[in-house]
């Protein structure tokens, strides 16, 4: 057995950092690194090596650990061959420590088939390199170019044509099994072994640590005596080998990706020995198969940016199309080699030099190559060329960088003669706009029609306040002799959290927890281990630190009972046991006496904001909450009256969360609460100043105040109609409540949107009602109706909340830095840092991390906009409320300015505009009365209007109406 002195020296030998990053593309994140995961699929890096305390932590599958775990997971072995394969990395000598162990080490189970594999090409090579067999072999190979450095370099060796050399080299080294699983050798007939190779020029493949699993083999001679005509015969899957997943020369290539954060994808391993011989070696290939997801996703975790580099034929350019798909989520860059050629044709007949300026200076993007790969024969059809249009569009359209977009635009313009820039470009536009509403379509089916996936977050997002500070008092135990002892006396001490207590446990017993204890234990405690570790506290620590830590951790515990009591309360409230309800009361009652003796005073209030505030953020995003997890997730003060429980209701649903039970129907809790809302009269709805009521809404009032309201009886019977299918009767349901849409929309004016959108998206609610009306419930249906008005509405309005307005000057500032940010990509091969493009840009990091976050984040009406911070957005607003002689005239001068940059727009934009703002008669018109004029859907109207905005904020529009606005 190795001793705890020897496993710790030969854990602080090496770093952390450059063990894993042969394995994963690391960048540099602050003083962390930051990649892909290798334990989970993922496309955004999650993996972080944590450099000054030596563990790595993954935020996506929640994966941790130090170096020795790293290699547990990622190679499948024992701790203690974990142990072995760092001290042989960092030349520590480990068999006298070994040697008094009688447990025999660990190996891994399939060392057999790695050692056959590893022996075999060992004996290829030799016969190829000092036998008389392989002479005529090595002439073949000479005579195309490979030297004994690049055999050496790629151990190519040869297969002998004699049927069973290889057998009789192994027969005596490994068992049968071993022999007959390793796809090296078949069985006849008569049940004799033989070499599953012969006479082929054999390449090896290795896995990622460099360790032979399989072999190819090429034919060299025009009739090569085994009989086989397929070019390449490759090994047959087995324990240690998937063609699907391997990549050809990955281990030899991996330090030079690292370096350059790109990779060359080829098609054959002459390929890949042809680009090494002209300086490339950071090319690979995939085994005699099209490329798989299982190969990207082995390539991503190197590299984001993949070399297409297949051949010039017809097949060739057919398979990069294929592989384009397949690599979507990549940066991908595309080789074109000319005259059918692939890399080994094309260095037959070139220089080295000729073939490395192919490979790094004429790459051409992916839309580059399908233009020419899709473009037809018959280009000068006309059909022809609408269906290239319909194909290119859309690649078209998915392309990032607007720049690029104009560029691709004018390539495929000159190619279509039928056709003009702006019908190409409209084309591209609209595919755009198909495409973002396919994902929005998506996104809300997901939303509304499924349930959420249920992904285990990592513990460090749902970390309680209990369990940091537990976290916090068992770092300054680990970090200090001192600390530790002085809670070893306490008898009555103990974690409330349990993986915490595990750990304490050995703590005391050892005096600390080694990489040893660690592998023994559950990967729960090691995770709580390494979030442990996180902690980012001071060296030095006080009493009164400790001493606010257990204050904060008893509360918390006091606070944890109160709320399973409380719990307790309402069911036995809700079940009719008083008696048990008075008596969990009387229990609160007391330790909140105790908590006051204690000095630990409650702030109901406070406590029930942040509690709500937490609430709202972790259902925002399925926009629903059950009244179950209101009870367990809140913890309501028994003295919150029947009001205060109201606004609290109210605030979580004006937040755009819908409150319902378990079936997903309005909540009965909230029922109740509107009941008074649902009765109005008409006097109300006109009576009311909160709202600006008019012309076209008086109009729309007067109309639905002579609708006659409905009775209990009658909202029923038409609601059995509504269920069998009878459109009538659901028209009277909803025109008979079209005054309370209006009554709840005047509620909500002021807060962002106009009154006839709020009636409009008030109306959609009302329809929902009338399809959701569930009258057995006993509830009217204004009673019903009135919680999908507003649930309609308050999610509007949150919809709304998320649209930032930023002054134009700001908006060319964060285009300048996301031009910048593009280029230092491009040219660094890695996202540049703030500091970097600070440097380009000439401004300080914490101006580029302020302007990143405007690009990035909502801004508030009073948040500092602008280059010198000097302008708020609220400056922006124009005052429309008093008139005088200069305002007039500025106003008759801003109309000419806007005439003339309403005339750079096409007709139905600039008609659009005037009847959405009410610029030519002042009444503002919503989507759908907009979108009757041009008999469009108000979804088209509203693509319209953003797409007219857009090209009004650029400076060349703009700029003549920035004088109108007032500093």
């Amino acid at each position: 057995m190795i001793d705890k002195e020897t496993i710790s020296e030969i854990k602080n030998s090496v770093n952390i950092v450059d063990v894993i990053g042969e394995t994963v593309a690391l960048t540099k994140a602050g003083r962390n690194f930051l990649g892909l995961c290798p334990f989970h699929g993922e496309k955004t890096p999650s993996f972080n090596v944590v450099e000054d305390k030596q563990f790595y932590h993954c935020f996506g599958c929640g994966k941790s650990g130090d170096v020795f775990k790293f290699i547990e997971d990622y190679r499948g072995v024992s701790f203690m061959d974990a142990v072995q394969v760092i001290a042989e990395r960092a030349g520590i000598p480990l068999a006298a420590e070994s040697a008094g162990s009688d447990r025999p080490r660990q190996q891994h189970p399939h060392q057999a088939l790695y050692d056959i594999h590893t022996e075999a090409a060992k004996f290829y090579h030799a016969v190829l390199m000092t036998t008389k067999m392989g002479e005529q072999a090595r002439d073949y190979l000479y005579q195309r170019g490979l030297t004994d450095e690049v055999l050496k370099h790629f151990q190519i060796g040869l297969a002998p044509s004699e049927g069973n050399y290889l057998h009789q080299s192994m027969a005596g080294k490994f068992d049968e099994n071993t022999i007959m699983n390793s796809g090296l050798f078949n069985l006849a007939e008569n049940n004799l072994v033989y070499d599953a190779f012969q006479n082929r020029i054999m390449f090896p493949l290795t896995n990622d640590s460099g360790q032979v699993v399989a072999f190819s083999g090429r034919i060299w001679q025009e009739k090569p005596a085994d009989g086989h005509t397929a070019k390449y015969k490759n090994s047959r899957a087995t324990a240690i080998f998937n063609k699907s997943y391997e990549l050809y020369h990955l281990d030899r290539a991996k330090p030079v990706i690292k370096k350059s954060h790109e990779v060359y994808l080829m098609e054959g391993f002459m390929d890949v020995i042809a680009a090494y011989r002209a300086g490339i070696e950071n090319a690979v290939a995939s085994m005699g198969t099209a490329l798989t997801p299982e190969h990207v996703q082995h390539l991503s975790k190197y590299s984001k940016k993949i070399i297409l580099s297949y051949d010039g034929d017809k097949a060739g350019q057919a398979a990069t199309a294929k592989a384009l798909d397949e690599l979507r989520d990549l940066s991908v860059e595309i080789v074109r080699f000319p005259d059918n050629l692939d890399p080994d044709e094309f260095l037959a007949k070139h220089s080295p030099e000729d073939l490395q300026h192919l490979l790094t200076k004429t790459r051409i993007s992916n839309v580059e190559f399908l233009l020419h790969y899709l473009k037809p024969d018959n280009i000068e059809n006309l059909q022809a060329q609408i269906d290239f249009l319909e194909k290119m569009a859309p690649i078209i359209a998915k392309t990032k960088s607007i720049t690029a977009q104009q560029s691709y635009i004018y390539m495929l313009t000159d190619l279509l003669s039928y056709f003009e820039f702006q019908q190409v470009e409209q084309a591209v536009n609209n595919s755009r706009l198909d495409g973002r509403r396919e994902r929005q379509e998506e996104q809300g089916y997901q939303s509304y029609q499924q349930a959420p996936a249920v992904v285990e977050q990592p513990l460090s997002k749902q970390l309680s306040p209990l369990i940091r500070a537990e976290n916090h008092l068992l770092y300054r135990m680990v970090h200090s002799p001192l600390i530790l002892n002085q809670y070893r006396l306490r008898e009555d001490f103990a974690f409330a959290t349990e993986e915490l207590q595990t750990l304490y446990t050995i703590l005391l017993s050892n005096g600390e927890v080694t990489p040893q204890d660690l592998s023994q234990l559950p990967d729960s405690v090691q995770h709580a281990w390494y979030y442990m570790l996180e902690a980012n506290l001071p060296e030095e620590s006080s009493d009164e630190e400790l001493r606010e830590v257990e204050e904060t951790r008893e509360k918390e515990l006091l606070r944890k009972d109160n709320q399973l009591i409380s719990k307790k309360l309402r069911e036995h409230y809700h079940n009719g046991n008083t008696d048990a309800a008075l008596l969990d009361l009387q229990q609160i009652i007391e330790q909140k006496e105790e908590w006051s003796r204690n000095g630990y005073k409650t702030k109901e209030v406070t406590t029930l904001d942040v509690q709500v505030a937490e609430f709202i953020r972790n259902h925002k995003q399925t926009g629903t909450a059950t009244d179950d997890e209101i009870n367990d997730q809140l913890v309501i003060p028994f003295t919150l009256d029947a009001d205060g429980i109201e606004d609290l209701l109210q605030r979580i649903q004006d937040a755009g969360i819908s409150i319902t039970d378990k079936e997903g129907n309005p909540s009965a809790r909230v029922l109740n609460n509107e009941e008074e809302e649902a009765e109005l009269s008409d006097e109300e709805l006109l009576g009311s100043n909160s709202a600006k009521v008019n012309d076209p809404v008086r109009m729309y009032l007067k109309e639905i105040g002579v609708v006659p309201l409905l009775t209990n009886e009658e909202e029923q019977e038409l609601a059995i109609l509504v269920e069998q299918g009878d459109l009538e009767a659901k028209q009277r349901l909803a025109e008979a409540n079209l005054r309370l849409v209006v009554s709840i929309a005047k509620r909500y004016v002021g807060r962002g949107m106009q009154f006839l959108d709020l009636i409009q998206e008030g109306n959609m609610g009302l329809m929902k009602a009338v399809d959701k009306f569930d009258y057995t419930k006993g509830f009217k249906f204004s009673t019903y109706a009135t919680w999908w008005i507003r649930q309609a509405i308050t999610r509007a309005i949150a919809d709304q909340a998320r649209t930032i307005r930023i002054p134009v000057h700001m908006v060319e500032t964060i285009n300048k830095l996301v031009r910048e940010q593009r280029n230092l990509l491009q040219e660094l091969g890695q996202d540049p840092t703030p500091e970097q493009i600070a440097e380009r840009m000439d401004m300080t990091p914490d101006k580029v991390r302020e302007i990143l976050k405007i690009a990035q984040e909502p801004v508030s009406l009073e948040t500092p906009i602008g280059e010198e911070d000097d302008s708020h957005l609220g400056d922006f607003i124009e005052d429309e409320v008093i008139e005088n002689p200069v305002d007039y005239t500025t106003r008759v001068v801003l109309r000419e300015q806007l005439d003339e940059v309403l005339d750079t727009l096409t007709d139905r934009e600039e008609n659009v505009l005037r009847l959405r703002f009410g610029l030519d008669d002042g009444k503002m018109r919503t989507l759908e009365d907009v979108g009757k004029v041009f008999n469009v859907t108000r979804e088209r109207i509203r693509q319209i209007e953003a797409k007219a905005l857009r090209k009004l904020r650029h400076p060349s529009r703009s700029k003549p109406l920035r004088d109108f606005i007032e500093d």
